[in-house]
Order: structure tokens, then C-alpha cells, then sequence
């Protein structure tokens, strides 16, 4: 963020590279949760707590960088929260997958 704040002229450009890292956060989490093998709850437990870290950094950093709050962008707010809906279902169904496969005797 602060090389796109440095080498950009938009005021939003740390705002879009903060929920550009946040989006590819969660798709990582994703994947990475469908194939952890270790303690699903710690997994799950360390994976909320740095989402709520890092989305709380890139909008600390993002504010601080561009001078523009998450208020003053309507586009953003939706996207953020979309954001989140996405990473919750992802939990969601990777547990559901999980517990189907297990049932099912597949070992992945």
C-alpha cells in the first residue's frame, strides 16, 4: 500500500490494493483450510483472529495513506463486507466438505 500511495496519483489506490490483499487472503484461507490436517478449531480460531488483524491494518493504513476514510468511500463499504460474507461461507463449507469426507471414509 505504501508503494501504490507513493507511486500513484489516487487517493484510492491504498484502498484498492488493501482489499485486493484482503480478498487473496481469504481465497487462500480457503484453500488452505480444505487441506490443513491439523486441529480444525485452532485452524479456524487463528484464521478469524488474522482476518479481524489484518482487515483493522489495512484500513488503519489505507485511512493513513490516502487521508480518505472508509466512510468517505460508499464503493468500498460493500465490498469489505462482501468480503467477509465470502470468507465466513468459505469456513463454512470447507467444514461441511470436511465432515462429508470424513464420513465417507476419503482421505484427501
Amino acid at each position: 500500500m505504501v508503494l501504490t500511495s507513493v507511486l500513484s496519483r489516487n487517493p484510492e489506490a491504498p484502498w484498492f490494493v488493501g482489499s485486493a490483499s484482503l480478498g487473496f487472503y481469504v481465497w487462500v484461507n480457503a484453500v488452505l483450510a480444505f487441506f490443513n490436517k491439523g486441529k480444525w478449531l485452532v485452524y479456524i480460531g487463528w484464521s478469524f483472529v488474522l482476518f479481524w488483524v489484518l482487515l483493522t491494518a489495512i484500513i488503519l493504513f489505507a485511512t493513513l495513506l490516502s487521508g480518505i476514510s472508509l466512510l468517505q468511500l460508499p464503493e468500498y463499504q460493500p465490498l469489505f463486507a462482501a468480503t467477509f460474507i465470502f470468507y465466513s461461507c468459505g469456513i463454512v463449507v470447507c467444514t461441511i466438505i470436511r465432515n462429508v469426507a470424513k464420513l465417507m471414509e476419503i482421505h484427501y
